[in-house]
C-alpha cells in the first residue's frame, strides 16, 4: 500500500500540508529567537499550530456548518500567524528569507481554506 493510501482524509488537503510546512517553519524561526520574546514564540507556536488543527478538525466534521467554523477559524490563526511574522520582522527575531517563506505559504494556506470555508 502506498503511503498516500494510508493517510487520512485531511492529509490530503492542501490547505493541511500548507499549514504543516508553515508549522514547520514557524518551530524553526521559534528556535531561533533570542531570548526575551517570550511572547512572541508563544503567539506564533499557538497559532501555527491552531490552524493546522482546526483544519484537520474540520476535515473530521460531518456537518457543513461544523466544517465551515473549523476552516474559519483556521483562516484567522492564519492571519495571526501573518502578523506574528510581521511583529518579529519589526523587531528583527527573524530573517528576510524566513519571513517572505512564511509569508507565502500562509497565504497559500489562506486561499486554500477560504475555498473549504463555503457552506454547501
Amino acid at each position: 500500500m502506498a503511503e498516500v493510501d494510508r493517510m487520512l482524509t485531511f492529509h490530503r488537503l492542501d490547505a493541511y500540508q500548507f499549514a504543516i510546512q508553515f508549522l514547520q517553519l514557524a518551530l524553526e524561526t521559534i528556535r531561533d529567537v533570542p531570548r526575551g520574546h517570550a511572547d512572541d514564540i508563544d503567539q506564533l507556536r499557538r497559532s501555527a499550530k491552531s490552524t493546522a488543527r482546526n483544519i484537520a478538525e474540520g476535515a473530521g466534521r460531518s456537518s457543513p456548518a461544523d466544517k465551515v467554523k473549523h476552516y474559519s477559524i483556521a483562516r484567522g490563526e492564519a492571519v495571526e500567524s501573518a502578523c506574528s511574522l510581521d511583529v518579529m520582522r519589526l523587531e528583527g527575531t527573524i530573517s528576510e528569507e524566513r519571513y517572505v517563506r512564511g509569508i507565502a505559504l500562509l497565504e497559500r494556506v489562506i486561499m486554500s481554506v477560504s475555498v473549504m470555508d463555503r457552506p454547501e
